[in-house]
């Protein structure tokens, strides 16, 4: 390949994305604060549910919140995107989501787990219901502990 034509792909390349970068993204901010005069703290989600469940969680745990939506320049929508939920929990709504069986990483042992719907079901309804410092703990229990515990937590 000629340098000239080297030069010219590698301008285009830079061209794009500078283009890209530079692009308007609609994103859900998430503003939030412990006590009233603290300094705040923010979030931006693309999804207006993860947005709102990460606020109903910072409520659980007593913060002051505040969602806005606006446009964020030079955002990837992979930032934007990036949840706070561990891979585990994701596997496992997704289950949900599409009413299926699957098998998921186990965070403890590594190994692959078939989960049922159910039990996915009863795994992120409890999830969704405990405080931030307990999700945290929830999960590095690992996926066979995280069944049992959901089951005695609904009956």
């Amino acid at each position: 390949m000629k340098e000239i034509e080297f030069k010219e792909i590698l301008r285009t390349i830079v061209r794009e994305l500078n283009e890209d970068t530079n692009s308007l993204k609609e994103a859900y901010v998430v503003t939030y604060v412990k006590k009233k005069g603290d300094k705040p703290s923010s979030a931006a989600y693309s999804d207006k549910s993860l947005a709102l469940r990460f606020e109903k969680d910072l409520k659980k745990d007593g913060y002051i919140t505040m969602i806005s939506q606006k446009k964020i320049k030079g955002i990837s929508e992979k930032v934007v995107n990036e949840g706070v939920e561990p891979d585990v929990i994701k596997n496992l709504r997704d289950i949900v989501k599409q009413s299926q069986n699957k098998k998921v990483k186990d965070p403890k042992s590594g190994k692959m787990i078939g989960v049922d719907l159910y039990s996915a079901s009863a795994i992120t309804q409890v999830y969704d219901a405990i405080n931030k410092s307990q999700k945290e703990k929830f999960v590095l229990l690992g996926l066979s502990a995280m069944v049992k515990v959901a089951f005695k937590l609904i009956k």
